[in-house]
């Protein structure tokens, strides 16, 4: 039923606001790949829903539709500050569903299988071609979970997304403007300055990153400007390491 079980994986990481969701969309336009558009943040989803408690194919289902940014599928592609504005998809999400569903009712129920009925659903819910495809990427982001991904994946392979740290700076000011109104993080008690929060989430994806990178050796693993996506992007898409990566 998996027909996509044997197709290399690719994660996409990257700290918070350094511009993984420009590279994702661009190689989502690319034919020979799977990826759901949204930062998925699979592994991390799996833990924080206690997926691993959930036996009935029914139950997942349902908990990854509804409780997950899979829902979104339903009205748009969201991609950060755009949620509010962007309502264009052409999944198909009543057939997203039940394709999903149906194949987790024949496989076995667990979080490599349901990443691989997850992707393959979706595909089919855009009509691509499954027979044409070479690479599932998921975008997970920040790097906090890639032992479970690695688990699943032995041979999965990475591409980071680094940014200067000046307009990962920048970006970071937009968003706590758009959404907290001013440059501090209120969450209950605690208030957060925002170069605390950049320090604290650069730092702590930076180590992490590097740590994973050593551990899967750096042929497996593919670091990207995110500079170089708006400076140079066709020499960067198409003639770095990129291409061996993505054995296209």
């Amino acid at each position: 039923m998996l027909k996509i079980e044997k197709l290399p994986v690719i994660f996409l990481v990257c700290a918070g606001r350094a511009g993984g969701g420009l590279l994702h969309s661009l190689l989502d336009s690319h034919k020979q790949v799977i990826t759901i558009p949204m930062e998925l943040k699979f592994y991390e989803m799996w833990d924080r829903l206690s997926c691993d408690e959930i036996k009935s194919y029914e139950k997942m289902v349902e908990t990854w539709t509804t409780k997950t940014k899979i829902n979104r599928l339903k009205i748009g592609i969201h991609y950060g500050l755009e949620e509010n504005i962007n309502n264009y998809t052409n999944c198909d999400f009543e057939k997203f569903t039940s394709v999903f569903s149906s194949l987790l009712k024949n496989i076995e129920i667990n979080s490599r299988n349901v990443f691989l009925a997850l992707h393959q659903a979706y595909a089919l819910s855009i009509d691509q071609k499954i027979n044409k495809v070479k690479q599932i990427i998921e975008f997970c982001a920040n790097p906090y979970h890639l032992e479970e991904a690695l688990s699943d994946f032995p041979e999965a392979r990475f591409i980071q997304v680094i940014r200067d740290y000046r307009g990962n700076y920048s970006s970071w000011k937009q968003y706590f403007l758009n959404t907290n109104k001013s440059l501090f993080s209120i969450h209950g008690l605690k208030c957060n300055s925002l170069i605390n929060h950049i320090h604290s989430q650069l730092a702590q994806a930076t180590k992490i990153a590097k740590d994973y990178e050593k551990i899967v050796g750096s042929s497996n693993w593919l670091v990207v400007r995110h500079d170089d996506l708006h400076l140079y992007l066709k020499n960067t898409m198409l003639n770095s390491k990129d291409l061996k990566i993505m054995n296209y």
